[in-house]
C-alpha cells in the first residue's frame, strides 16, 4: 500500500515536477523516490505502530511525510541541487516528528495505527504497550492542606 502516488507529487512540485524529472524515466524515478520515502516513514513508524497502514484508515499525515521527503529527494535530482528554505525547513520538522513517533513521544493511535506488539510483529490478539514513567511528582501526602 503506498502512501502517496506519482499524482500526489505532481501536485507536490507543481511546476518543478518537470525540472526535477525529464525525460522518458520521469514518472519511474519518481516512483522511486515515492518508494525510498515512503521506506524512511516506514521505518520509523514500525517501530511503534503496525503497518502496513491499508485502506480507509491511512492516515494524510504519513501521506504528506511522503511527499515532503519525496520532494526533497526530486529536488536534488535537479542541476542546481539544492532544495528551497522552505522545503528544508519542512523536511527537517518531518524527521523530528519521525524520531518522536518512532521515540513513543508522538502518538499515531488517533489516527487509525493500532499499536504493534513488543516483537515488532502485528498481534490479532492484541497489542502490548511498555511505559517507563517518572516517579509521581505530587503525592497523597505531599498535597495535604491545599
Amino acid at each position: 500500500m503506498n502512501y502517496a502516488t506519482i499524482t500526489d507529487l505532481k501536485g507536490k512540485l507543481r511546476l518543478q515536477y518537470a525540472g526535477c524529472y525529464t525525460g522518458a524515466t520521469a514518472d519511474a524515478d519518481a516512483a522511486v523516490d515515492l518508494a525510498a520515502a515512503q521506506a524512511e516513514v516506514d521505518g520509523r513508524v514500525c517501530m511503534r505502530w503496525q503497518l502496513p497502514a491499508e485502506g480507509a484508515s491511512v492516515p494524510g499525515l504519513l501521506k504528506d511525510w511522503t511527499l515532503t521527503l519525496a520532494a526533497a529527494r526530486a529536488w536534488l535530482r535537479m542541476l542546481s541541487g539544492t532544495s528551497p528554505q522552505g522545503l528544508q525547513d519542512e523536511v527537517k520538522a518531518v524527521r523530528a516528528l519521525l524520531a518522536d513517533v518512532a521515540a513513543g513521544r508522538f502518538s499515531l493511535a488517533n489516527v487509525g495505527l493500532a499499536a504493534a506488539s513488543p516483537e515488532g510483529s502485528s498481534s490479532a490478539s492484541g497489542s502490548a504497550l511498555d511505559v517507563a514513567v517518572n516517579e509521581a511528582r505530587f503525592k497523597r501526602s505531599q498535597l495535604k492542606g491545599w
